[in-house]
């Protein structure tokens, strides 16, 4: 065989074989598979850094609010202060999250106004005043197997935008409702010796200072469309309409009156009844009295209160760190600084005495009837539909007897307002009724919710006693009790009373000192009113909070 015959049989062989040709691709395919394995754990690292980034810069943005402004003037920023206390809580050398596996983090503050936190406003027109703290964290997270392919690094960053004390997201009207019964002055080690009542006006002071009324740029006024929060404040028993200023700081006490017993506002009806004062005849001597639920009244200071009671002037627009102490509303709660001069009536009525009896079914419904009139006038203020939210804060004991309600002349009513005793349900449990007053407040509180409101119940020192319900109550169509009644009446408990009145058990909290709670709901027990304010505040939306970093 020639030579050159034999060379082109062993060249088609070695074409041929297919032995040993898969190397190659192995060699190739584990080159690949060790890259993206690589590039897996490189880039899961920086994603972790990055999580890790974002969390830090949450806390330091909201850390920074309380010294976005400074005690003197919205109109500058306190620039050094706001720095230190976002890098105190930043990932960066020296702050609370810094982690020393990290890579070296930089931390850059900004202070932005941003249009769209103005209701109706623009950052131009109001000076371009920051409304909002801006954190930004950035790292550069080494590599190991991307750096085989020259990627030394790679770099993360996390941004987190707050803003202080803003307007809820949706505009509030809301009543208050406080307990000023004797069972009220018994002190609370748990708050600084203080009595109750202090303690809940405490409380109270908390929710003001949290919720802004208005956005930087408006006046704060009812009247001004960019005021998202209307407060007016009810309490029980009634007193007189004449003595409320005593509860201004004005010196003594309110005079307390007999329960009065507002009618029941028709279903849809936004007006058709006064709220604030009610009146009625005292047969002993046939001298009419007012007496009223409402204390805050549009008399005391017209320019600041509307028709219905209700105002926005509470707020120191001027520094978001106190209220203001000229507010009407502030003398009564106090403002950290002092005392509110909110006091129990005394108990010299001319219908029986004993003022440490209690109802307060009536009270929510006259708290409801000023909400349908304020929320007729807010949505036409505001341009949009405004919301009604009743906060209800009390031990939840009911016990009043007939000698404390009002006592009128045979059948005549005074007016269209108010029905006294003669008219009264004696079997039924029906409101107006003086039997049964534990059920009637669970009724008007879910007769609240059926209207729209949306109502808070607040129990503070609930005992294990109190309620004088004898008989069972047809409970209406509209109305849902969030925990079951027990087999007798008589062992309906106040903490289930103000269950029942309540929203929802969501919408249900109870101080630590309060006992028979069938359920907490959703909310453990919380040691302070100031702590559950703080949770009511965050439900309305409004106080300190993230926004997205999209807005400008």
């Amino acid at each position: 065989m020639r030579i050159s015959t034999m060379c082109v049989s062993f060249a088609r062989r070695a074409l041929n074989d297919q032995r040993g040709q898969t190397l190659p691709f192995v060699a190739l395919g584990m080159v690949a598979f060790v890259g993206v394995a690589g590039l897996s754990i490189d880039v899961g690292r920086a994603y972790v850094v990055r999580s890790q980034l974002q969390s830090s810069a949450n806390a330091a943005a909201l850390a920074a609010l309380p010294n976005l402004y400074n005690s003197n003037t919205t109109t500058t920023v306190t620039s050094n202060a706001v720095t230190n206390a976002a890098d105190a809580l930043s990932a960066s050398s020296g702050g609370a999250n810094y982690n020393p596996h990290m890579p070296t983090v930089t931390t850059t503050v900004t202070t932005p106004c941003i249009n769209a936190l103005l209701i109706t406003s623009t950052c131009a027109k109001t000076g371009n005043i920051p409304n909002a703290v801006r954190v930004l964290e950035t790292a550069k997270v080494p590599t190991y197997f991307m750096s085989l392919f020259s990627v030394k690094s790679l770099q993360v960053g996390a941004t987190a935008t707050a803003t202080p004390n803003g307007p809820p997201r949706t505009p509030w009207n809301i009543a208050v409702i406080l307990d000023a019964t004797p069972s009220m002055n018994n002190t609370d080690a748990n708050c600084s010796g203080n009595t109750d009542e202090q303690c809940a006006m405490n409380g109270i002071q908390e929710m003001l200072q949290k919720l802004n009324p208005c956005t930087i740029g408006g006046s704060c006024k009812y009247s001004d469309p960019t005021t998202f929060v209307r407060v007016s404040f009810f309490s029980f028993p009634n007193v007189l309409s004449t003595t409320v200023s005593s509860d201004y700081c004005n010196g003594g006490s309110p005079t307390g009156e007999p329960y009065t017993l507002p009618v029941v506002p028709p279903t849809g009806s936004k007006s058709g009844y006064t709220p604030v004062a009610y009146t009625g005849l005292q047969s002993s001597s046939s001298k009419v009295w007012t007496g009223t639920y409402q204390i805050l009244q549009q008399s005391a200071d017209p320019t600041n209160i509307d028709a219905n009671g209700f105002t926005s002037q509470y707020y120191n627009a001027s520094d978001t760190n106190s209220l203001d102490t000229t507010s009407i509303l502030v003398k009564m709660f106090g403002n950290g600084v002092t005392n509110g001069c909110m006091t129990e009536p005394s108990t010299n009525y001319a219908s029986g005495g004993g003022g440490g009896v209690t109802y307060f079914a009536s009270a929510i419904y006259a708290a409801q009837a000023a909400l349908l009139a304020e929320k007729a006038s807010a949505d036409l203020i505001v341009g949009q539909a405004t919301n009604n939210v009743i906060i209800f804060v009390s031990d939840g004991q009911a016990n009043t007897p007939l000698q404390q309600f009002p006592i009128g002349d045979g059948a005549k009513k005074v007016n269209d307002t108010t029905i006294g005793i003669w008219s009264m349900d004696t079997t039924t449990g029906a409101y107006p009724s003086t039997i049964d007053p534990c059920q009637q407040a669970m009724i008007a509180g879910q007769y609240a919710k059926s209207q729209g409101t949306r109502v808070f119940g607040v129990a503070y020192g609930s005992e294990s006693n109190g309620c004088t319900d004898t008989n069972f109550v047809t409970v209406p169509t509209y109305a849902t009790l969030n925990v079951s009644l027990p087999s007798r009446a008589s062992n309906i408990l106040p903490c289930m009373t103000i269950e029942n009145l309540a929203d929802s058990l969501d919408d249900f909290y109870a101080e630590s000192s309060s006992v028979g709670c069938a359920t907490k709901g959703t909310n453990a027990p919380m040691s302070s009113l100031a702590a559950i304010f703080d949770a009511i505040t965050n439900s309305l939306g409004a106080g300190p909070r993230l926004i997205s970093n999209s807005l400008n």
